[in-house]
């Protein structure tokens, strides 16, 4: 409960966060060297950067090209950071066993779930790639859907 001063009005009132409480919570010694921190920036960037190209006129959301070239190695590549982002969170030692019910926590079952279904997604997203590179050819489109 917040007190008030003699004479302050409600809409004078404010309720000011604690400084520094944000950089306390990203920048941990758990990640001295930002890879997790890094990783999840790139991944918000390229996520808002294949939604763009999707949008505005390459339907292969940058996994082909508008030069008609075909595909390029940028594409497989730019899914590494997306990989160390779900792996990286491994170094978290501070993630409860179980999950605590009423706080919105991860916990080590539950980020175990989520790296799976991201390793699952980012090699779904490489056979795709895969598929496009070589021009469809049959047997390696039929490798790409059956993976």
């Amino acid at each position: 409960k917040v007190k008030r001063n003699v004479g302050e009005s409600a809409d004078e009132m404010q309720v000011k966060p604690k400084e520094g409480t944000w950089k306390k919570k990203l920048f941990t010694r758990e990640d001295p060297q930002n890879v997790h921190k890094f990783c999840g920036f790139f991944v918000l960037l390229h996520y808002a950067f294949r939604f763009y190209q999707m949008l505005f006129g390459d339907l292969s959301a940058g996994f082909g090209s508008r030069m008609g070239h075909g595909a390029t190695v940028i594409g497989p590549i730019c899914l590494i950071p997306h990989a160390l982002l779900s792996l990286s969170s491994l170094i978290f030692h501070t993630v409860p066993k179980e999950r605590i019910v009423g706080q919105p926590m991860i916990w080590r079952e539950f980020r175990a779930h989520s790296i799976i279904f991201a390793m699952r997604s980012i090699i779904g997203t490489l056979c795709a790639w895969i598929s496009v590179y070589s021009d469809h050819q049959p047997n390696v489109r039929k490798m790409a859907v059956a993976v």
